[in-house]
């Protein structure tokens, strides 16, 4: 390969990998509402997951939920959406959508300044929170998130 051909492949490479980094995200507002006017107009629910990219549950609640036999009846009954929240964990906050944390705390979803991953809310249309993964612990003001359910409680929990 020439000496010019090499070097303008590596500036088509490095733009494009800018381009792909400087893509922005929609602000985690602009999702819900998003999700609710779609759910409004097909008489759904929201499922709104705060996820992690770096998060191992994250992947698992994305692999059920994306079996054809799952997404048949998630579909059926929900809009759902996600946003990235939590990613300078990882040590990238670029892939967290704008406005994420904030999103989650105003819903709820953060407790003594921390939470879990994922987290899961049921919305209808209307902006009201219907359920959460949040399963209320026995002698506790506030519940435990189940993320993605795994032990018997929590699958009882969440599928109720």
């Amino acid at each position: 390969m020439s000496n010019h051909l090499s070097k303008s492949l590596f500036v088509f490479v490095l733009l494009l990998s800018t381009t792909a980094l400087a893509t922005k995200l929609p602000s985690a507002d602009k999702v819900l509402a998003d999700a609710k006017a779609k759910a409004h107009a097909e008489n759904k629910n929201v499922m709104l997951v705060f996820q992690s990219s770096w998060c191992p549950p994250c992947h698992q609640f994305e692999k059920f939920v994306s079996d054809p036999r799952i997404h048949r009846i998630v579909d059926q009954h929900f809009t759902l959406a996600t946003i990235a929240v939590g990613e300078e964990m990882a040590g990238d906050a670029r892939k967290n959508n704008p406005g994420s944390e904030d999103l989650l705390i105003k819903l709820g979803g953060v407790h003594s300044g921390s939470t879990g991953v994922p987290f899961i809310f049921i919305i209808d249309p209307q902006g009201t929170i219907v359920a959460t993964s949040e399963r209320p612990v026995a002698g506790q003001k506030t519940g435990e998130n189940i993320g993605y359910p795994t032990e018997p409680e929590e699958i009882d929990w969440f599928i109720r």
